[in-house]
């Protein structure tokens, strides 16, 4: 939920404080739709490799591209280009979702995907918490580069959790 929430709900407060107009944010839905289009790649995710590949994959993708965006959003033309970054950020958390979904499901008996449900949800209602919460603290105190920082940081920590705690017992 955390580069969802970074998405769908930091880039509305991000282009408002660049200046965009209401129909420049009114546009940032569009960055919604790769979650509704995950299907048409997800069979690909699907044929190579393994779930646990494609999530550290992505999860380290994502750190990057946060980096990036800090970057972007910060410079000249940061509406443009924070644009461009936000769609990239956008593909690559509807493709880490499609492998965290691939995972649980190959990984977890009944029981425990129900219970993996439910902490996922929970999960992704901290994850708005935090990116609504003190992600915009920090950007609004030190700036827009030390707030995307954090977002990078904390994107950092769930990898690095991952790659150490994170079963490997899926077959590619």
């Amino acid at each position: 939920g955390f580069p969802y929430s970074v998405v769908n709900s930091l880039s509305e407060v991000l282009f408002k404080q660049l200046g965009a107009s209401l129909q420049a944010i009114g546009l940032t839905a569009l960055f919604h739709l790769p979650w509704n289009l995950k299907l048409l790649w997800g069979p690909f995710v699907d044929g190579y490799g393994t779930k646990r590949q494609w999530m550290l994959l992505m999860e380290a993708l994502i750190v990057a591209v946060l980096v990036l965006l800090a970057v972007v959003a910060t410079g000249p033309s940061a509406l443009l280009f924070a644009s461009g970054v936000f769609i990239a950020l956008a593909f690559l958390s509807a493709t880490h979702d499609i492998a965290i979904d691939g995972f649980y499901m190959a990984a977890l008996d009944e029981d425990d995907q129900s219970r993996f449900v439910g902490y996922r949800a929970a999960a992704y209602r901290v994850a708005m918490l935090v990116v609504s919460g003190p992600i915009l603290i920090v950007a609004g105190k030190y700036g827009w580069l030390a707030g995307l920082g954090a977002c990078a940081v904390g994107m950092g920590a769930l990898l690095a959790f991952h790659v150490i705690y994170l079963p490997k017992n899926e077959v590619p």
